[in-house]
């Protein structure tokens, strides 16, 4: 049997890699260990439990970020930022139908995120997904293709109530014509690589909303709404560090994802671009 001596002055303090090596070494039943001084364990455990004090803070809130700005709701928030920005659309709206605010907001619920968390949730029981967070690139694939049918027919059932309110959704109506665009852009990605969709998800909505205060001028609180596009502009960065903080993606899937949906909704909401 061998017999290892380690001399660690009292003033040293072994890093984390040597001290799994130690450890490893004291437990090995071929390797005999004698460690002369023993008083930088204490430093060492202080090291370790702070360690993982931060490790544990970084991952709860890097989930919850994940959880609050997950894709599926971002329909929700580009709704309730578009609606409240005082500009002449959105008067003539209410002016001219008051209570319509929350009759389209519970219908967009329902369409764009009741449905759609329904559908991944059968899904995950039928064991078509291994998990709900759909960690596997082809498992997202027909939870994309059935979310994007949703979408669809939410921004059909809107350009016919545009029709009906003479065209007073219109700058929203760019919006959500996008995000059915965008989510076919990541379903062929997908079927070759697996971009991040929570990215490409808070940066579409940033664009969105920047090209929406450049087309649709608010008359009022205009303040307001330089504030709101500076808030999503540090929401990017802090969803991007949350999904390579967990490992969901590597660094150049996120800058794939924020860059396609900030550029591709920017433009297509900029330009007016639907059918």
């Amino acid at each position: 049997m061998n017999s290892i001596s380690i001399l660690l002055p009292i003033s040293t303090t072994p890093s984390f890699k040597e001290f799994e090596y130690i450890l490893r070494l004291w437990f090995s039943k071929k390797t005999l260990l004698s460690i002369d001084n023993f008083n930088f364990l204490p430093t060492i455990s202080d090291a370790l439990l702070t360690k993982g004090k931060k490790s544990s803070g970084y991952a709860i809130f890097s989930n919850l970020i994940s959880l609050i700005f997950h894709p599926v709701f971002t329909v929700i928030y580009s709704y309730i930022i578009y609606f409240n920005i005082q500009n002449i659309y959105n008067q003539m709206l209410f002016l001219a139908a008051p209570d319509i605010y929350w009759a389209l907001l519970c219908f967009l619920f329902l369409m764009a995120v009741i449905f759609p968390l329904v559908t991944v949730f059968v899904m995950y029981k039928n064991k078509t997904i291994s998990s709900i967070s759909m960690p596997k690139r082809k498992e997202r694939l027909p939870v994309l293709v059935l979310i994007g049918i949703y979408y669809l027919m939410t921004y059909y059932i809107f350009q016919y109530w545009n029709a009906a309110m003479l065209n007073l959704f219109h700058p929203y109506l760019s919006f959500l014509f996008s995000g059915v665009v965008l989510l076919l852009f990541l379903i062929i990605i997908t079927f070759f690589w697996k971009i991040s969709i929570h990215a490409a998800s808070i940066s579409g909505l940033c664009g969105g909303m920047m090209a929406e205060s450049l087309i649709a001028q608010a008359v009022s609180g205009q303040q307001e709404v330089i504030f709101i596009n500076i808030i999503l502009l540090i929401l990017i960065g802090i969803v991007c560090f949350s999904r390579i903080y967990l490992k969901a993606h590597t660094l150049y899937q996120t800058i794939a994802g924020m860059i396609l949906g900030f550029s591709l909704v920017f433009s297509l909401v900029f330009f007016k671009i639907y059918i």
